[in-house]
Order: C-alpha cells, then sequence, then structure tokens
C-alpha cells in the first residue's frame, strides 16, 4: 500500500476540500503540483479536491514520455504546449475531478531507461 503525506509548504497549501485543485480554460490547464523526493527521483502528485473514501484514494502513475518531464505538464500548462503536453494537463485534471492522485515521477534524463544493460534489477 502506497501512502501519502501532505507535504504542502506555507506557499503551496493543500486545496479545501471541495475547492477545484486544476483550473481549465481556452488558454492553458493550470494544476499545482506537490512535490517530494523518493531515492533522489523528483516525483510530481497532486490529491483530488474531495475527502478520501474510507479505502483511500485509488492512485493513477502518469509516465512522461521521450523529451517532456513531468514539469511541462504540471502549473500553467497552455494550448499549444509541444509533444500533447496539454492534452496530458487536461488528463490529468479530469482524473483528479474524478476522484484519482495523479503521481508523475521524473524519468531519468529525457526518457526512462528500462533496457540499459548496466541496470541490476
Amino acid at each position: 500500500m502506497l501512502t501519502f503525506t501532505a507535504y504542502a509548504s506555507a506557499n503551496r497549501p493543500l486545496p479545501a476540500e471541495g475547492e477545484p485543485v486544476c483550473t481549465v480554460n481556452d488558454d492553458a490547464v493550470t494544476c499545482a503540483p506537490r512535490s517530494l523526493k523518493v531515492e533522489g527521483r523528483d516525483v510530481f502528485w497532486q490529491r483530488p479536491a474531495t475527502a478520501a473514501p474510507a479505502s483511500g484514494w485509488p492512485v493513477v502513475l502518469v509516465f512522461q514520455g521521450s523529451f517532456i518531464a513531468p514539469t511541462a505538464t504540471w502549473n500553467r500548462v497552455p494550448r499549444d504546449a509541444a509533444f500533447g503536453g496539454y492534452q496530458q494537463a487536461r488528463m490529468q485534471s479530469v482524473l483528479l475531478e474524478h476522484g484519482f492522485v495523479v503521481v508523475a515521477p521524473f524519468a531519468e534524463g529525457v526518457a526512462w531507461q528500462t533496457t540499459s544493460a548496466s541496470r541490476t534489477w
């Protein structure tokens, strides 16, 4: 089981229950993430504005594509963002609206290094 603790700072408070986490309009999607480090990797995440169900919120992991880091799909993402950044930000917004925690870990470099011979799993 994955447990999230609110790592909010004074300048980024967690949204109040029922308060929208993201705003979406014709020009941009704006979703302020939380972030933490997990084994040296930056992880961006946000929780829904609704109260957690008794069993906890379901979690969606969003892995970045090549050349577009999570930093490009959080905060303010304009409609003309490269590599479909607006569509990903909109997807994250919809997931949050529907009660999912969204977690987006930062890949090592510009893509996931899953086939490297130097890795030991």
